[in-house]
């Protein structure tokens, strides 16, 4: 049984594991280069989920009056889950539903798995796969949920040209609805790279548009069908800031990442040289008046340094967005909380994990759902790979949980993918299992 380690809660450390003498020593293969007969055979902690019901239950009651413990409510996997599917490469919730994405099955043609849960337990409503999937499409590299509709993106569809698909449920069946496609698209726009949904209302990146300038595009609901309304840029475009490398959407506003973006006066503004090359990062954001967009504000970290990659992932919860900077600080990384007040934005705080590693990559995928924050660093432990919850209370914000699969091993990528909402927590894992995938979901 592998070690594991403790769930850390803010301001102690609660152990939730119960060290018992094992009878053989197990171990998922070498570790820091030494194989596995060279090391130690100490007595392994074993973590709650593989502890008894009864110990469970105690230690459970024990955490119940901090208020502030997550535990794993179940791990999910594709029923005809193969090696190298990567299930779980992308995730997204709402509600009792979850969608995930396999980008890599059968051939890249790419898959999505719906589930849904009954009291605590999970099971697969549905595989959907795209009506006119082709090898090497990437279908699910990109997720989004809101109620009974589900938008996929396949953003290597047409050499690269891209393709978002709409799905929707009737029952418990789904079925595909629409395939939205941006007008004047071209080979390489990578469109359908990121996808967001919202009550009708769909926004889809393209970052490799325009040599990499990137766009995103905004599609309306009326009955069965989509239309575009609107193509979004920024106002300082420049070649290479991946405009569209992530978005998020809340009612009438729109969260744009830029993680190649540079701010005005950096070395690359000034010589014109790619901007890639300096890759500070930005975030935009830009507010729908009746069906026209405008941009509000360009947000960038204050402490913004030459190849953060700011922007690299978005949330986006009402006037709050979340934005991570996952090479920041030699890669140990951080996540950026920002305000809306009236029209103007400001940064309220930047977050770090307690344990933050050198290529811990804190910040690879974030997700936000009113007062909490949910962050990954999938580069933590060898890319095990770990997630974190931030809570807002009037003390600001504070780590509240690091949280790790029941039964990770090096190379799993737990984090690689997000959700969270006020009743549960996703996180993808999609090298897990030789590339097959996994994804955990945890409950508070």
């Amino acid at each position: 049984m592998r070690p594991m380690r403790s769930m850390r809660l803010s301001g102690t450390f609660v152990v939730v594991a119960v060290t018992i003498t094992m009878s053989s020593y197990a171990s998922g293969g070498p570790v820091a280069g030494r194989s596995r007969h060279e090391l130690p055979a100490p007595a392994q902690p074993v973590t709650l989920a593989q502890a008894p019901a009864a110990l469970q239950a105690v230690v459970r009651r024990s955490l119940a009056p901090q208020g502030d413990a997550a535990f794993q409510q179940a791990e999910l996997a594709a029923k005809d889950a193969t090696t190298d599917d990567r299930f779980g490469w992308s995730v997204a919730l709402s509600g009792t539903t979850a969608l995930i994405g396999a980008p890599y099955r059968h051939s890249s043609r790419g898959a999505a798995y719906v589930f849904v849960r009954s009291g605590t337990g999970w099971s697969q409503q549905a595989e959907l796969t795209a009506k006119d999937a082709a090898s090497g499409d990437g279908f699910g590299f990109s997720v989004a949920l809101s109620g009974a509709t589900a938008l996929i993106g396949a953003p290597y569809k047409s050499s690269s040209m891209g393709m978002a698909y709409v799905f929707v449920r009737s029952g418990t069946s789904w079925s595909q609805q629409a395939e939205l496609a941006a007008s004047g698209a071209a080979a390489g726009d990578n469109f359908g790279r990121a996808v967001a949904l919202s009550s009708g209302t769909a926004l889809i990146g393209a970052p490799g548009r325009n040599s990499s300038r990137g766009a995103a595009s905004v599609f309306v609901q009326s009955a069965a069908s989509w239309k575009q309304q609107a193509e979004l840029t920024a106002k300082d475009a420049a070649t290479g800031a991946r405009f569209g490398r992530s978005v998020a959407l809340s009612g009438t506003t729109a969260l744009i990442g830029t993680p190649g973006n540079n701010p005005p006066g950096s070395p690359t503004r000034l010589t014109g040289s790619p901007s890639k090359s300096l890759s500070m990062g930005a975030a935009y954001v830009f507010v729908r008046a009746g069906a026209s967009w405008s941009q509000q504000a360009e947000l960038t970290a204050k402490d913004a340094a030459a190849g953060d990659e700011f922007g690299s992932s978005v949330s986006l919860s009402g006037s709050t967005a979340l934005i991570g900077a996952l090479y920041k600080n030699l890669s140990r990384g951080a996540a950026y909380v920002f305000v809306r007040s009236g029209t103007t934005w400001n940064q309220k705080v930047e977050l770090t994990a307690n344990n933050a590693a050198i290529n811990g990559y804190f910040g690879s995928a974030v997700s936000l759902s009113g007062a909490t924050a949910l962050i990954s660093a999938v580069g933590q432990g060898k890319f095990t790979g770990a997630a974190y919850v931030f809570v807002l209370t009037g003390a600001g914000w504070s780590q509240h949980a690091e949280l790790v699969g029941s039964d990770a091993v090096s190379n799993d990528f737990f984090g690689w993918s997000v959700a969270v909402s006020a009743t549960a927590a996703l996180i993808g894992a999609p090298d897990k299992d030789t590339s097959k995938g996994s994804v955990y979901v945890f409950a508070p």
